[in-house]
């Protein structure tokens, strides 16, 4: 099988809401409030192509927030065209907000 590479973005932005968080009212940066970081993995070609979306809901309170998420990719029981990339394992996302 060829190996090849896919990228992986993880994405963390803030966004207005209104559910409260704890009683409070959500606010918005007007800077800052997009971060996002990309990481390239060696991966073998089988499968098929996914995106998956995780949301979060943090209440910093004016504090630094650290949160780690694990990801569970597919496993090796899905089949799929030659061209698609297949990635199986787990990962952690590990995001810090201030």
């Amino acid at each position: 099988m060829e190996a090849g590479v896919v990228n992986v973005t993880v994405v963390a932005e803030a966004v207005s809401s209104h559910i409260s968080c704890d009683n409070e009212v959500v606010s918005v940066p007007k800077r800052g409030r997009i971060d996002s970081v990309t990481r390239s993995l060696i991966v073998k070609a089988e499968g098929v192509e996914m995106s998956k979306t995780f949301n979060w809901l943090l209440c910093p309170k004016g504090q630094c927030v650290y949160s780690k998420h694990p990801i569970t990719a597919a496993g090796q029981e899905e089949a799929g065209p030659a061209h698609s990339k297949h990635v199986a394992g787990r990962f952690t996302v590990t995001t810090t907000f201030i």
